[in-house]
């Protein structure tokens, strides 16, 4: 990331101090291309179902998980 893009991940982690570094980058990332949904498995730090400016923190979807295609619905 350019200085002018690693100011919103520092923002970031002022907001939430729990995310920091990489973390705070990637979702800066997320939150600059305009995403509606930010999936990770992090949520020690971050909060799941939580939106940060505008963007959905989710879990992945696992084939045979909870969610798309479950494993109830699956021959």
């Amino acid at each position: 990331m350019t200085a002018s893009r690693n100011a919103p991940s520092n923002d970031i982690t002022a907001d939430r101090p729990k995310i920091k570094g990489a973390d705070a980058v990637h979702l800066a990332c997320a939150c600059f291309a305009g995403a509606e949904v930010f999936m990770t498995r992090n949520f020690r730090d971050f909060s799941p179902g939580d939106v940060y400016k505008g963007v959905l923190l989710s879990m992945p979807f696992e084939f045979g998980g909870e969610g798309i295609f479950p494993a109830s619905d699956i021959g």
